[in-house]
């Protein structure tokens, strides 16, 4: 008589790069947004704010009418962009706020 078959179950291991912490993220944020408030004035940052939102917009809408990694991508960029920016203004707003 055969003997029953073994079915094979593989580990699966994780190949996809761990989660990155929030304070890192943060932190990597911050220094980009002061980078970026350096180079610009606050009038600028105002202007760039309004460019990031409306990609961002064009994004999200590309990304829902024809979801696909291009538009994934695309969003993604245009979203930590829009991230910077924004930080930047709250960074030129916090300044202008404690230096009159």
């Amino acid at each position: 008589m055969a003997r029953k078959a073994r079915r094979y179950f593989p580990n699966r291991r994780n190949v996809s790069r761990p989660a990155q912490d929030t304070s890192e993220r943060q932190a990597q944020l911050d220094q980009a947004a002061r980078r970026l408030l350096e180079q610009h004035s606050s009038a600028e940052l105002e202007a760039m704010l309004a460019d990031c939102t409306m990609l961002l917009e064009q994004a999200d809408q590309a990304g829902t009418l024809d979801p696909g990694p291009v538009n994934l991508a695309r969003f993604r960029r245009a979203r930590s962009e829009w991230e910077v920016t924004q930080r930047a203004v709250e960074l030129a707003a916090s300044h202008e706020r404690f230096e009159p």
